[in-house]
């Protein structure tokens, strides 16, 4: 006996998931060192600065997948096949250094 439910399954809302995320993208720190101690030994300033990007990523779907990313096969969000990728963005970590005489 042939069943139509093949043909309404792909339909079905059992793949709709919640799209709640929480991202932290961009948090940076500079610490200024003291300026007296820094004219003892010729410096006018100098500060350092720890930056980070795409730290982290709560989300409330069951694959963990980035609710803001497309695949990456497709040249426009609305041609994706599946609507997501499983690669998010790399964490990256930035350390600067600046001096003025």
């Amino acid at each position: 006996m042939y069943s139509f439910d093949s043909f309404y399954y792909p339909m079905s809302d059992i793949f709709i998931e919640s799209g709640n995320y929480l991202k932290l993208r961009d948090a940076s720190v500079t610490y200024h060192f003291n300026k007296r101690l820094l004219r003892r030994i010729g410096v006018g300033n100098a500060s350092v600065m720890l930056q980070g990007r795409n730290l982290l990523m709560l989300t409330a779907n069951s694959d963990k997948l980035d609710p803001e990313a497309w695949e990456l096969g497709a040249s426009d969000p609305a041609q994706a096949e599946m609507g997501f990728t499983p690669w998010r963005p790399m964490p990256e970590v930035y350390l600067g250094l600046r001096i003025n005489f």
